[in-house]
């Protein structure tokens, strides 16, 4: 019975070695912050916080269902903000994002990148990312 609607979207998937060369970097992340603290307590002594802190936050980053909600808090965000408009984040498909795969609207436009190489003004370009940050 419903009438179905036909959007254009991409998918970002998650290649499936990434998870495990990333906790293996994590933890020998962890040994070498281990080793430099006891080593050089006066130089590292906050390093295996730290490493901590970018392990919990990287291990994070390979769940795309965290990403899904991230991307659609800064979608609203952005849309209530000066450059709601002007700049758009693509609208998450919820039925389509797991914790490796992220399906997304397609939104065509221009890279923050581009707007500074098209010879954007200093002030133009900090503008838009102090709206963004």
């Amino acid at each position: 019975g419903g009438r179905v609607e036909e959007v254009e979207g991409v998918v970002k998937v998650q290649h499936r070695h990434v998870e495990r060369s990333l906790l293996i970097d994590i933890g020998a992340s962890q040994i070498v912050a281990l080793l430099a603290s006891f080593a050089f307590p006066h130089l590292f002594q906050d390093m295996r916080v730290v490493v901590k802190d970018l392990s919990v936050l990287t291990r994070a980053e390979l769940d795309f269902r965290i990403e899904a909600q991230s991307q659609a808090t800064a979608r609203e965000l952005l849309a209530a903000s000066e450059l709601g408009g002007a700049v758009f984040v693509p609208e998450v498909f919820p039925a389509l994002a797991t914790r490796r795969v992220l399906g997304m609207e397609y939104v065509e436009g221009e890279n923050i990148k581009e707007v500074r190489r098209r010879g954007a003004s200093e002030l133009e370009v900090t503008r838009i990312v102090t709206a963004l940050v």
